[in-house]
């Protein structure tokens, strides 16, 4: 988790103007959400998106969100769908 969150930290504190838009993609598997919260707060990233793909396998298998979805405030969630072409499998929001 710290590393992570270091990471993040020497990338914008390296690279982030005043009004750029910081779009964060992770998924629920891990830390990512709280991750990226902490982030945009103890940077102050006034225009920061996070968005949070939900891999649960009933999710994944349903393409449906369970009630049970525990939803951070501040943070967009979406569900994988898949597209098979050729020798790929992308991933897109919905």
């Amino acid at each position: 988790v710290e590393h992570k969150l270091d990471a993040i930290t020497k990338i914008v504190k390296s690279n982030y103007q005043s009004g750029d838009k910081i779009l964060f993609f992770g998924d629920n598997g891990e830390k990512d959400p709280t991750i990226y919260l902490t982030a945009v707060k103890n940077l102050t990233l006034t225009n920061a998106e996070i968005y949070i793909r939900d891999v649960r396998a009933e999710t994944v298998e349903q393409l449906t969100a369970p009630n049970d979805l525990k939803k951070l405030e501040g943070i967009n969630y979406f569900l994988p769908k898949l597209i098979y072409s050729k020798n790929y499998l992308l991933y897109l929001m919905n």
